[in-house]
């Protein structure tokens, strides 16, 4: 049975809070706050009885708008729940504010060695520019969400708020989303920039809960209120409300498309719960009025000896409607909300703001009108701060389950203020800057068929590292692929030839290893025994190595080194050629006939990597590897020697790594064709070492593959793979494509993206979130033929000259 004063009751839930003063003299008292808290909680509502306070939390996006059905059901659900714990007001606050260029551009374009590397500098900061400009610009959104209660103290608030802030934070960790609950100071300053709209000013401090001080800091000198706008110091305004909403609204953009405006707007959800108790009496009522006009009617046909039909046919549909909502609210547990939405945009002219409104109001109307609130401009706009307190009340009536369509995600973005700008967010045209230091692993994967776009994506990082940071760099290079990138940035890039007269001597003690004590000595004599069995059994081909071979060559590696740290000479470096004629020496001084025969295999498989044409590190040194950015060219050494090489070549990265450690600065190993290192079972051991080991060194890793199905096919790319927490992919192929789907979760917008990509765009995995990403890099760059690797795009480019 109803409850005769349900419908009191339920339109009481939208009513408007007390103002702190009745009618505004002057600016300081339009504001609805009577009293700022350090901590964050502000009271809303004057007096010392049953008051309104409130709590506001900045929230970051989620990746909503790409994902499969299942998924956006699942976040609704969750929204469901959140709009159903909080009783009181609540309120979804959209900023898309203007940001200041210059900063932004300090942020993302921070060169320390731009001097050094000209052509960088200018090729990266166009490119920088140029995905900026084909995004949103200098327009960014920030969400923020107040949630409030009614309490007799501040102490009571501060209990409840704590409680509440739990439950919020379980709700926005299932959603992927991250709570950051604001400080007084940050609350003032947020206020401060929307209602001087976005001018600037003191940051606000001191706060005071015995002290309306900080009303001064936040608030504009001037405002003033017309019939369809405000004036604010010298700038124009309106708040604007929605009405007529479609039948079929698009939850994926219907707050979404407000934010895509090339100018700042601000849009607010006031959202007030309504239980289900009184939701169900609310119903049961207007079915029993309902009833009761039906009854009427009925009479009134008796009494003019009329046949009665049946009710009219607006009461027969209201009777339908109505029992049809109380069997909702009956099987789905359904609550309700009165929700309203609240733009407001601003301008520095009549003229501006005009077009402004008219523009947001196009962008919205496939979904609800936009409306000017006419006469009550100061009052919406309170209502629209994120904070506490209702001024105005154009509200509608909904269903929980309906409210979730103005549910505000759309899809993450990576904004590191630290990191690397990797491209553009083709989702949100916003950059994607991130910092694979802070990630788990900062190790990374890139996968794409010739033409893909992976050599302009490492490239562009391997600039910026070079520009913002202290970073060295070595890249193992297969195909020489990067040498022409490498030498015009003054590179060290070394292409290993047989006989090519380059010397780097692999058992090389470093100064502090000569200096150290004998802990030290021991540890980095056995890493050289590790390195030396390893490249022995990489070149003895067709022999089955047993230990008993190992152990002869540690043995002659022990002995070079006991006579090196012996003598007094530094300089006098142990080199391969000493190893093998400690080997010679023990074969000629043998009597056992098996032994004898053991170390003749050995010194055979050794000779063309000592004193053939393969001694590349046979000898000492006679170049330097410390330069920043080190290339190892291996496309003219022989298939059946590149293992020797390989092995050498991650041995030298590991040594230069633990060598870098004194100094700090961090080391970066680009691996092309990482598929190539892992068919050998001793490089591969060496490659996963890398992997596991190099972060606690300070180290990164990328890796380079041309096919996914190479990944599959070997357990030790799989493995480095699923370590990988930064994995990017371009141009993958229907067939390869596919196969991803199978071991990583997409949805299909995402694998569409895979599917048919433009070169230079594919996805980005970022620890777990997926991004559409945008890397492409316009012709007219400086940068661009540097970066190019596309053998059929130079050949036309070539020809297009020649002719």
């Amino acid at each position: 049975m109803a409850r005769f004063n349900a419908a009191i009751e339920f339109v009481r839930k939208k009513k408007l809070s007390v103002p702190v003063v009745q009618v505004p003299d002057n600016v300081k008292d339009f504001l609805g706050i009577d009293k700022v808290h350090p901590n964050g909680i502000f009271k809303i509502e004057p007096g010392n009885g049953l008051c309104l306070y409130d709590r506001c939390y900045i929230f970051e996006d989620i990746n909503y708008v790409n994902k499969d059905d299942n998924v956006k059901t699942s976040t609704l659900s969750e929204l469901v729940s959140l709009f159903k714990r909080v009783d009181n007001q609540l309120k979804i606050t959209l900023a898309s504010e203007q940001t200041n260029m210059d900063k932004f551009m300090e942020q993302v374009f921070r060169p320390i060695h731009g001097e050094e590397y000209p052509d960088l500098n200018e090729g990266i900061g166009v490119w920088i520019n140029q995905k900026i400009n084909e995004g949103t610009r200098d327009i960014e959104c920030i969400r923020y969400l107040t949630v409030t209660c009614y309490t007799y103290s501040f102490e009571d608030a501060e209990a409840f708020f704590a409680t509440l802030e739990d439950v919020l934070n379980q709700i926005f960790m299932a959603l992927g989303s991250r709570l950051y609950r604001m400080n007084g100071e940050e609350r003032l300053a947020v206020l401060q920039r929307i209602l001087r709209l976005n001018q600037g000013g003191i940051a606000p401090k001191n706060i005071r809960t015995d002290s309306d001080g900080w009303k001064n800091q936040i608030l504009p000198a001037y405002i003033h209120a017309e019939e369809d706008g405000i004036l604010i110091n010298n700038k124009y305004a309106c708040v604007l409300f929605a009405q007529d909403y479609d039948s079929q609204v698009n939850e994926e953009n219907l707050l979404y498309s407000l934010t895509k405006a090339p100018f700042p707007v601000y849009t607010t959800v006031d959202i007030e719960r309504v239980k289900r108790r009184m939701v169900k009496d609310k119903l049961l009522n207007a079915h029993a009025n309902n009833e009761r006009a039906i009854g009427f009617e009925q009479e009134a046909a008796k009494s003019n000896r009329q046949i009665y039909a049946g009710p009219s046919y607006q009461k027969s549909e209201n009777k339908k409607e109505l029992e049809d909502m109380l069997k909702q609210v009956e099987r789905n547990d359904e609550d309700g909300a009165f929700v309203g939405l609240l733009v407001m945009v601003y301008a520095d002219s009549v003229d501006e703001l005009t077009h402004r409104v008219n523009a947001i109001s196009k962008i919205a109307e496939s979904s609800f009108t936009l409306v000017p609130y006419y006469h009550q401009q100061l009052r919406a706009l309170t209502t629209l701060l994120p904070m506490g307190g209702r001024q105005v009340d154009n509200m509608r009536f909904l269903f929980t389950s309906s409210v979730v369509a103005f549910q505000p995600f759309h899809a993450k973005d990576l904004r590191d203020p630290e990191g690397y700008v990797l491209g553009r967010n083709g989702t949100t045209n916003r950059l994607l800057i991130g910092n694979p230091k802070t990630l788990p692993a900062p190790h990374s994967i890139v996968i794409s068929h010739t033409g893909g776009g992976k050599s302009y994506f490492v490239n562009s990082q391997i600039s910026q590292e070079l520009l913002f940071s202290d970073d060295k760099l070595i890249c193992i290079d297969p195909n020489n692929e990067r040498k022409i990138f490498i030498t015009e940035h003054g590179g060290q890039y070394f292409e290993f030839t047989p006989r090519c007269g380059i010397h780097l001597n692999a058992f090389e003690v470093p100064r502090w290893i000569w200096e150290g004590d004998a802990i030290d000595k021991d540890q980095f004599i056995a890493k050289k025994c590790e390195y030396a069995s390893r490249f022995t059994t990489s070149c003895m081909k067709n022999i089955v190595v047993t230990q008993v071979y190992l152990n002869y060559v540690e043995d002659a590696v022990r002995l070079m080194y006991d006579t090196y740290f012996s003598g007094k000479k530094y300089e006098s470096q142990p080199t391969w050629q000493m190893a093998w004629d400690n080997l010679k020496v023990r074969r000629e001084a043998s009597t056992d006939d098996i032994e004898k025969r053991h170390l003749f295999d050995i010194i055979k498989c050794l000779e063309s990597f000592v004193i053939g044409v393969y001694d590349t590190f046979a000898h000492p040194s006679n170049l330097d590897i410390n330069n920043r950015l080190v290339g190892f060219g291996l496309l003219n050494i022989p298939q059946e020697a590149r293992e020797p090489y390989l092995l050498t070549m991650m041995h030298f990265v590991a040594m230069r790594i633990e060598n870098n450690q004194g100094d700090m600065i961090a080391e970066h190993l680009i691996v092309e064709e990482a598929q190539s290192l892992c068919k050998n079972d001793f490089i591969a051991a060496e490659f996963m070492y890398a992997i596991e080991t190099y972060r606690k060194l300070g180290a990164m890793v990328t890796m380079i593959v041309q096919n996914l199905t190479y990944v599959l096919r070997n357990p030790q790319l799989c493995d480095m793979f699923s370590n990988c927490p930064y994995k990017v992919f371009f141009d993958l192929g229907g067939v390869d494509a596919e196969k991803l789907t199978e071991i990583v979760d997409l949805s299909l917008n995402e694998f569409k993206i895979l599917n048919k990509p433009k070169k230079g765009c594919g996805l980005l995995m970022w620890n777990g979130e997926v991004y559409h990403l945008d890397n492409f890099m316009d012709k007219s760059n400086v940068l661009y033929e540097q970066f190019n690797t596309d053998f059929h795009e130079k050949a036309k480019l070539l020809k297009g000259e020649s002719s």
